[in-house]
C-alpha cells in the first residue's frame, strides 16, 4: 500500500501562513525543502470504484499510458488503483508501469468525501506533494516531451482562455517539484473542504492561488494541455474527419485532453484498433503509431 500516512495527513498550520482569497488561510512549506527540478516520473490514477464508473480499462487508457512512456520517456510510471483493472489492455500496459495499490481515501479529517472524482483530486495532490513529477489523467494523449517544463517549481494549464482574466486551471495535467510552495499550500487548503462545490478545490482554488501568488507557479495557455475545449463542435473536430473544418493545430501542445466524460458515449466507446488505424480523424493521426502491431483480436 502507498504510504498510509498520506491519508492521515494532519492539516496543522506552521507559523508562516498566507490568505488565499475566498478560501481562507493556508501554509506552504519553506522553499528550501524543494528539489531543484521536477522529477521525470509520471503518475496515473484509476479504479477508485469497483465498477470503474462503467468505463473499464480499455484502449483509451492503454494509449494514454503508452503515449507517456514513449514521448515523455520518464524514469518511472506509477499507476495507482484501489481496484485493479482486468483484461487484455491492462495486461498489455503492465510492462510500462509500476502498479501501486492504494486504500480508498474517504475522509478529510472527519468530513466524508462523497464523490469519487473528488477522492481522485485529493489523492493526486497528496501523491504529487510527496513524490513530485507529472500527473496525467487517463484520457490524455501525450504529444511531446515535458523536459523544458521541468525547471519550474509548479506548472498548470488554463482550461479555457478568458479575455482579461486568468481562466480556470485544471488538475487533469500538472507538474510539480516535491513540496513546492504551491502544492503545499494547495494541500493544506483542503482543511476547508466542501464536497458540495464541484470544481471548487480542483479548479477554482488553484486559479485563485495563481492570482494571489504568481511566483509559486508557471501558468501555461490553454493550448498547452487543454486544446480543444469540450464543447460539441470542438469534440466533433477532434474525433471526426470533417474536411469542412480546419485542422486542429497542436504545434504548441504537450498533451491532448480527450474529455472522456463528454466524449466516451459518442466516440471513444466505439474505438477499435482497426478503426483507429484506418481513420483519418484528427486525433487518430496522433495515436496510430502507439497502437499494438500484433494480430491478436483486441476489444475496445
Amino acid at each position: 500500500l502507498f504510504s498510509n500516512y498520506l491519508f492521515a495527513y494532519q492539516w496543522v498550520d506552521p507559523e508562516e501562513c498566507v490568505e488565499i482569497t475566498g478560501f481562507g488561510k493556508s501554509c506552504p512549506r519553506v522553499s528550501g525543502m524543494e528539489v531543484q527540478q521536477i522529477p521525470n516520473i509520471v503518475h496515473f490514477i484509476f479504479g477508485l470504484k469497483k465498477d470503474f464508473g462503467g468505463k473499464p480499462f480499455g484502449i483509451l487508457q492503454y494509449l494514454s499510458v503508452v503515449s507517456a512512456a514513449k514521448r515523455i520517456k520518464p524514469e518511472a510510471i506509477y499507476f495507482y488503483y484501489a481496484y485493479e483493472p482486468q483484461g487484455e489492455w491492462w495486461d498489455r500496459v503492465k510492462e510500462y508501469v509500476t502498479p501501486v495499490r492504494v486504500e480508498l481515501l474517504t475522509h478529510i479529517k472527519t468530513t466524508y468525501i462523497k464523490h469519487t472524482a473528488h477522492r481522485a483530486d485529493l489523492l493526486r495532490m497528496l501523491i504529487l506533494r510527496e513524490k513530485g513529477g507529472i500527473y496525467l489523467d487517463l484520457d490524455t494523449i501525450v504529444l511531446r516531451s515535458f523536459d523544458e517544463l521541468r525547471s519550474h517549481s509548479m506548472v498548470m494549464g488554463k482550461e479555457s482562455e478568458v479575455e482579461g482574466g486568468l481562466g480556470g486551471l485544471a488538475n487533469a495535467v500538472f507538474l510539480t517539484r516535491p513540496h513546492s510552495d504551491f502544492i503545499e499550500a494547495w494541500a493544506k487548503s483542503y482543511a476547508y473542504w466542501n464536497d458540495d462545490h464541484w470544481g471548487g478545490f480542483s479548479v477554482e482554488l488553484p486559479s485563485q492561488m495563481a492570482k494571489d501568488y504568481p511566483d509559486w507557479i508557471t501558468v501555461l495557455p490553454q493550448r498547452a494541455f487543454f486544446y480543444p475545449h469540450w464543447d460539441a463542435r470542438s469534440l466533433e473536430r477532434m474525433f471526426l474527419n470533417d474536411k469542412r473544418q480546419p485542422p486542429l493545430d497542436w504545434s504548441q501542445s504537450y498533451v491532448v485532453h480527450l474529455w472522456e466524460t463528454k466524449s466516451y458515449e459518442k466516440y471513444i466507446k466505439y474505438w477499435t484498433v482497426d478503426y483507429l488505424r484506418g481513420s483519418s480523424c484528427h486525433i487518430c493521426s496522433e495515436i496510430q503509431d502507439l497502437l499494438p502491431n500484433d494480430s491478436r483480436t483486441l476489444q475496445p
